[in-house]
């Protein structure tokens, strides 16, 4: 299940599965959003509706059950509308 939030300090948080994702860069089209832990590279981008376009998990931990392992890598797509 995914959510926007906002943290402590008044910025917008995407929860997915009990991880939080915080914005990383936008433009007119799509948000990006980075995993907190600055060390991750795992990146959600949603368009402008907050609907989820795609999903790019490049570790170890399973956020989106459907995702495809590749070479080490999750990778997935899933489109839905957050909250």
């Amino acid at each position: 299940m995914e959510n926007i939030i906002e943290s402590n300090r008044d910025k917008k948080q995407l929860i997915l599965n009990n991880f939080k994702f915080r914005i990383g860069s936008h433009n007119k089209e799509l948000i990006r959003w980075r995993y907190i832990t600055k060390n991750c590279t795992a990146n959600i981008y949603t368009d402008e509706n907050n609907t989820i376009i795609t999903i790019q998990i490049r570790h170890s931990t399973t956020i989106f059950s459907t995702g495809h392992h590749i070479n080490g890598s999750i990778k997935g797509s899933h489109h839905s509308s957050i909250n």
